[in-house]
């Protein structure tokens, strides 16, 4: 048998180096890039989607909302509204297609304000990040719920 020993070329040398910086830089992109931050006031929207009619009374203004999955604090509902909910149909006779309406369904909107952590790359809630399009739970006292985030406005701007 046999005994080689392993010898490091410069290859290996290239390769470690390269290794190594994409961990340095993956660390700095999450964790320190996020540069300057200061905590804001933002109102964002969240649809709640086919809804049965009434269910929006369930959501007092003033209310505390928490983000239902993580646990955590998300802010105070500003404003309720509600409006029936749509899903496209297809009308076979005109190739088109349209929005109709579903019978005894409601989409609800549900405006937040929230303190969160504000920087040009970033809106951050405890540590989740406020997106237009993210999937959020709400729950409070007597209602909860999901659906996305339509809108963000960071106030004071």
């Amino acid at each position: 048998m046999e005994n080689k020993k392993t010898k490091f070329n410069f290859i290996d040398v290239l390769i470690i180096i390269f290794v190594i910086a994409a961990i340095a830089f993956g660390a700095w992109f999450f964790f320190v890039r996020s540069g300057d931050s200061e905590i804001r006031e933002v109102r964002f929207t969240v649809e709640i989607r086919e809804t049965p009619l009434g269910m929006h009374q369930n959501f007092p203004l003033g209310a505390s909302v928490l983000e239902s999955v993580f646990n955590f604090h998300l802010g105070y509902i500003e404003n309720v509204d509600h409006k029936p909910s749509t899903e496209p149909t297809f009308n076979h006779d005109t190739q088109t297609l349209h929005m109709t309406e579903i019978p005894n369904h409601y989409d609800i909107l549900v405006t937040i304000i929230s303190s969160a952590n504000v920087n040009e790359s970033r809106i951050m809630v405890e540590e989740t990040a406020l997106r237009v399009g993210n999937l959020i739970h709400l729950r409070g006292q007597g209602f909860a719920g999901y659906g996305f985030i339509i809108e963000i406005e960071i106030l004071g701007e």
